[in-house]
């Protein structure tokens, strides 16, 4: 992903985002739920936008998906509009 598309990702629901990212990487919902250490329905929920996932799992989100950490700052305030930068 680029800076550029980063930047409108906040425009974009996390869902979809999360759900571009998980597949470019060719990952699974179970395979990236095992990963995590979050159940598979943790993700789905995510990916639908009904749940989102906390600070500390989008960081292993991110690290996982080997999202570029450039972006991280971007990206932490997108989803759901709140700003995941803050404790």
């Amino acid at each position: 992903m680029t800076r550029e598309e980063a930047k409108h990702s906040g425009i974009r629901q996390f869902g979809e985002v999360l759900r571009g990212w998980r597949n470019r990487k060719s990952k699974s919902q179970k395979k990236m739920a095992h990963s995590l250490g979050v159940s598979q329905s943790s993700i789905s929920d995510w990916e639908r936008g009904i749940n989102e996932p906390s600070r500390a799992q989008l960081v292993r989100v991110l690290h996982y998906l080997e999202v570029d950490e450039g972006l991280w700052p971007i990206l932490m305030k997108a989803p759901g509009g709140k700003n995941r930068t803050k404790r």
